[in-house]
Protein backbone atom coordinates (compact mmCIF):
# COMPACT_ATOMS: atom_id res chain seq x y z
CA UNK A 1 0.00 0.00 0.00
CA UNK A 2 3.06 2.57 0.55
CA UNK A 3 4.38 1.62 -2.39
CA UNK A 4 0.64 2.94 -3.87
CA UNK A 5 0.58 5.88 -2.46
CA UNK A 6 4.38 6.91 -2.85
CA UNK A 7 4.01 6.11 -6.59
CA UNK A 8 0.26 8.04 -6.91
CA UNK A 9 2.47 11.35 -5.57
CA UNK A 10 5.36 11.06 -7.76
CA UNK A 11 2.71 11.16 -10.52
CA UNK A 12 0.95 13.99 -9.26
CA UNK A 13 4.67 15.82 -8.22
CA UNK A 14 5.47 14.95 -12.05
CA UNK A 15 1.97 16.11 -13.65
CA UNK A 16 2.57 19.69 -11.57
CA UNK A 17 6.24 19.85 -12.50
CA UNK A 18 5.21 19.60 -16.50
CA UNK A 19 2.38 21.71 -15.97
CA UNK A 20 4.31 24.52 -14.77
CA UNK A 21 5.06 27.56 -16.45
CA UNK A 22 8.62 27.78 -17.62
CA UNK A 23 10.49 31.19 -18.03
CA UNK A 24 12.30 32.10 -21.11
CA UNK A 25 14.31 34.90 -22.17
CA UNK A 26 13.76 37.17 -25.55
CA UNK A 27 16.87 38.08 -27.77
CA UNK A 28 15.40 40.87 -30.40
CA UNK A 29 17.96 42.09 -32.92
CA UNK A 30 20.80 40.03 -30.98
CA UNK A 31 20.06 41.78 -27.50
CA UNK A 32 18.37 40.88 -24.64
CA UNK A 33 15.17 41.98 -24.27
CA UNK A 34 14.25 42.99 -20.82
CA UNK A 35 10.46 42.36 -20.37
CA UNK A 36 8.96 42.21 -17.42
CA UNK A 37 6.84 39.97 -16.27
CA UNK A 38 9.05 37.72 -17.68
CA UNK A 39 8.16 35.64 -21.38
CA UNK A 40 7.07 31.80 -19.97
CA UNK A 41 6.46 28.80 -21.85
CA UNK A 42 3.12 26.73 -21.62
CA UNK A 43 2.67 23.94 -23.30
CA UNK A 44 5.15 24.63 -25.56
CA UNK A 45 3.94 27.68 -26.67
CA UNK A 46 6.01 31.21 -25.46
CA UNK A 47 4.27 33.86 -24.49
CA UNK A 48 4.74 37.44 -23.03
CA UNK A 49 2.78 40.47 -21.38
CA UNK A 50 0.75 42.13 -24.02
CA UNK A 51 2.43 45.79 -23.24
CA UNK A 52 5.88 44.81 -22.41
CA UNK A 53 6.24 42.51 -25.07
CA UNK A 54 4.86 44.71 -27.55
CA UNK A 55 6.99 47.61 -26.46
CA UNK A 56 10.23 45.97 -25.95
CA UNK A 57 9.87 45.53 -29.77
CA UNK A 58 9.10 49.21 -30.10
CA UNK A 59 4.93 49.00 -31.18
CA UNK A 60 2.75 50.97 -29.61
CA UNK A 61 -0.43 49.44 -27.01
CA UNK A 62 -3.26 51.35 -27.01
CA UNK A 63 -5.98 49.52 -25.06
CA UNK A 64 -9.77 49.55 -26.26
CA UNK A 65 -12.29 48.53 -22.92
CA UNK A 66 -15.19 48.75 -25.38
CA UNK A 67 -13.83 45.88 -27.26
CA UNK A 68 -11.70 44.05 -24.92
CA UNK A 69 -8.85 44.28 -26.68
CA UNK A 70 -5.39 46.14 -27.95
CA UNK A 71 -4.30 47.78 -30.50
CA UNK A 72 -0.63 47.24 -30.85
CA UNK A 73 0.77 49.76 -33.79
CA UNK A 74 4.02 50.30 -35.85
CA UNK A 75 4.56 53.18 -38.02
CA UNK A 76 3.55 50.54 -40.89
CA UNK A 77 0.17 49.97 -39.47
CA UNK A 78 -2.08 48.45 -36.48
CA UNK A 79 -3.62 44.80 -35.46
CA UNK A 80 -6.39 44.25 -33.16
CA UNK A 81 -5.64 41.42 -30.78
CA UNK A 82 -8.43 40.37 -28.32
CA UNK A 83 -8.20 39.59 -24.92
CA UNK A 84 -9.28 35.76 -25.97
CA UNK A 85 -6.52 35.20 -28.36
CA UNK A 86 -4.37 35.55 -24.87
CA UNK A 87 -4.29 34.58 -21.75
CA UNK A 88 -4.31 36.00 -18.47
CA UNK A 89 -1.05 35.10 -15.61
CA UNK A 90 -1.62 36.91 -12.39
CA UNK A 91 -3.40 40.38 -13.77
CA UNK A 92 -1.44 40.45 -17.00
CA UNK A 93 -2.51 39.54 -20.33
CA UNK A 94 0.02 37.26 -22.16
CA UNK A 95 0.02 36.50 -25.85
CA UNK A 96 1.11 33.89 -28.32
CA UNK A 97 4.96 35.61 -29.14
CA UNK A 98 4.82 34.23 -32.53
CA UNK A 99 1.91 35.78 -33.08
CA UNK A 100 2.49 39.39 -31.71
CA UNK A 101 5.82 39.10 -34.07
CA UNK A 102 5.21 37.01 -37.19
CA UNK A 103 2.03 39.77 -37.34
CA UNK A 104 4.86 42.71 -38.11
CA UNK A 105 6.94 40.75 -40.55
CA UNK A 106 9.33 39.55 -37.37
CA UNK A 107 11.04 36.13 -37.65
CA UNK A 108 11.12 34.13 -34.66
CA UNK A 109 13.05 31.43 -34.04
CA UNK A 110 13.79 28.68 -30.61
CA UNK A 111 16.43 27.51 -29.21
CA UNK A 112 15.37 25.21 -26.38
CA UNK A 113 18.16 24.04 -24.73
CA UNK A 114 18.79 27.96 -23.74
CA UNK A 115 15.43 28.90 -23.29
CA UNK A 116 15.49 31.56 -25.66
CA UNK A 117 13.29 33.39 -28.60
CA UNK A 118 15.15 34.98 -30.81
CA UNK A 119 13.87 37.79 -32.63
CA UNK A 120 14.64 39.55 -36.28
CA UNK A 121 12.57 42.63 -36.39
CA UNK A 122 10.36 42.61 -39.56
CA UNK A 123 9.65 45.75 -41.90
CA UNK A 124 6.50 45.44 -43.63
CA UNK A 125 3.21 46.21 -42.68
CA UNK A 126 0.76 43.80 -40.30
CA UNK A 127 -0.67 40.56 -41.51
CA UNK A 128 -4.91 40.99 -41.86
CA UNK A 129 -3.96 37.31 -40.12
CA UNK A 130 -3.58 39.04 -36.94
CA UNK A 131 -7.16 40.36 -36.36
Amino acid sequence: MKIIMACLLLLVFVACAMAADVPAKVMIDGKSANIRPSAIVRNGQVFVPLRAGAEALGYHVKWMAEQNAAQVCTDKGCVLIRRKEGLTVNGSIFLPLRKMTESFGAKVTWDGPKKTVHIKKGTQSPSSAAH
